[in-house]
């Protein structure tokens, strides 16, 4: 049987993000937005695909805490308006472990036109990142965060 220091030493490591990860030291613009680079798009089946976009510093973590996200923002058609163009943005959130380094995956489920009564023309955010390409970059902001687990069986909690 493991010591009960031994498990709460595994579990404070598990749940706090890196202080110098990604987040914490990307360049942001006037909106507090990063930009980041498409570098793996993994087909997962018809309709899921795990989107990896990368660091510069492949020895770097995220720093997204346990339960937050992250927004995506485009500027996608909106068939409904007679395809003008307006940002769109959606909350994300990371499927990688807090201490992977050099990149961050997301699990994404496309909405294609005629998958769901509720939206006929489909997802404008998931039709976009279906269609990039590896190279291309993504506008984001974060983290964005309503509970966040910090170990140890505590939460925050935010009305944000």
């Amino acid at each position: 049987m493991r010591r009960k220091e031994s498990i709460e030493q595994d579990n404070s490591k598990g749940f706090k993000p890196s202080k110098n990860g990604f987040l914490q030291t990307c360049e942001r613009d006037e909106s507090d937005c990063f930009q980041m680079k498409l570098t793996e798009k993994i087909v997962l089946n018809h309709d899921s695909y795990i989107f990896r976009f990368g660091f510069p510093d492949k020895e770097q973590e995220f720093g997204l805490e346990l339960g937050g996200h992250i927004f995506f923002y485009a500027d996608c058609p909106d068939p409904e308006n007679g395809n003008e163009v307006s940002e769109v943005k959606r909350k994300y959130t990371p499927i990688s472990g807090l201490d992977q380094k050099g990149y961050v995956d997301f699990l994404v489920k496309i909405y294609r036109a005629g998958d769901h009564p509720k939206f006929p023309n489909g997802g404008r955010m998931t039709r976009y990142l279906e269609g990039l390409e590896v190279g291309d970059s993504v506008k984001m902001r974060g983290p964005v965060s309503k509970k966040v687990y910090k170990g140890d069986c505590n939460w925050i909690l935010s009305g944000e």
